[in-house]
């Protein structure tokens, strides 16, 4: 069963005999109440959640310079039922992948969420192959969030490996994380040649031989424009499975 994703704004305590600690000592752990990440889209070129649909597979990754501030994503079933085009095709029609950002984490109130860009709806000059999308990971470095996650089509094997690159940008609207309009391809699958399970692993080099990094990126929203960064140095490290069988 798929379940809606909440933010626990902390580990549930682990049991223990409060004789062990003496009479009164604060047991471990700290649960916190829980939070509804999916929030309003502010957006209104975005996808909304409007018809509260499932979440699933989540990933989150917190700003090193701020922990307050986190990027989540997830399997985002929303997108299932986006509007037919003028002929009757169903634009989306199928699952792919949402984000939730919020500068809030200490109570949690205060979340936005949106459909990452790449999808069969969006401009076709920026979209992904694949009709859905799946499996989530994420990475926080300092400037930016690296976004990767797998798509494909139901009917055959093609699809990509695909990482997509979240700015931080502060704003006045509280959403920390912008993505930049074009994804990179990791890799490509074909039929007979399944890409799956993704996984990601940034490691930046060690500051006595870190150099910086200039990279320029044409923003997603058009009001951002085009933003240059510099960035420390590091790899960036990929693992994935690949399938080559019908079984």
């Amino acid at each position: 069963m798929f379940a809606r994703l909440i933010w626990v704004a902390a580990i549930a305590a682990v049991f223990v005999s409060l004789s062990a600690f003496g009479q009164g000592a604060p047991l471990p752990g700290d649960p916190g109440r829980n939070v509804n990440l999916i929030g309003p889209t502010p957006d209104p070129g975005d996808i909304r959640d409007s018809g509260l649909k499932q979440q699933n597979e989540p990933a989150c990754a917190v700003r090193p310079e701020n922990p307050a501030c986190v990027i989540c994503a997830y399997n985002d079933y929303r997108t299932v039922e986006k509007p037919a085009d003028d002929l009757g095709n169903p634009i989306i029609g199928d699952a792919w992948q949402g984000v939730s950002t919020s500068c809030d984490v200490g109570t949690g109130d205060v979340w936005r969420s949106r459909v990452a860009p790449g999808h069969a709806a969006d401009d076709p000059e920026f979209r992904i192959p694949g009709r859905f999308a799946a499996d989530p990971r994420l990475v926080a470095l300092p400037g930016m969030a690296l976004f990767n996650f797998i798509t494909g089509f139901r009917d055959d094997n093609r699809g990509a490996l695909v990482v997509q690159h979240w700015l931080e940008v502060n704003r006045e609207d509280a959403d920390p994380y912008e993505p930049a309009a074009r994804s990179s391809i990791v890799d490509l699958g074909t039929d007979g040649r399944f890409i799956d399970k993704p996984d990601m692993l940034a490691l930046l080099d060690p500051v006595s031989s870190q150099v910086s990094v200039p990279m320029m990126f044409d923003m997603e929203n058009e009001e951002l424009g085009t933003i240059p960064r510099d960035f420390p140095s590091g790899d960036l490290l990929f693992a994935y499975a690949v399938f080559t069988g019908s079984n």
